[in-house]
């Protein structure tokens, strides 16, 4: 099993004020998409969920279960 050390000097740096702020702007987007249904916005929206899907799983420790 990983020492707790090792696993956090592999996440990606990232504030929890910088992910609040991403988390932001992809729900804006996505509003923003439904409200508009513009192309820009839908691209928009997925390269934000891509982006917070990455680090959500980077930052997942190894032995986490999945709930789905």
């Amino acid at each position: 099993m990983q020492h707790i050390s090792q696993i956090l000097q592999r996440l990606p740096i990232m504030t929890h004020a910088k992910f609040v702020e991403l988390v932001r702007e992809m729900r804006y987007n996505q509003r923003q998409y439904f409200k508009h249904r513009t192309q820009g916005f839908l691209e928009k929206s997925k390269e934000l969920e891509k982006q917070v899907d990455q680090y959500l799983k980077d930052t997942s420790l190894p032995n986490q279960q999945k709930l789905f």
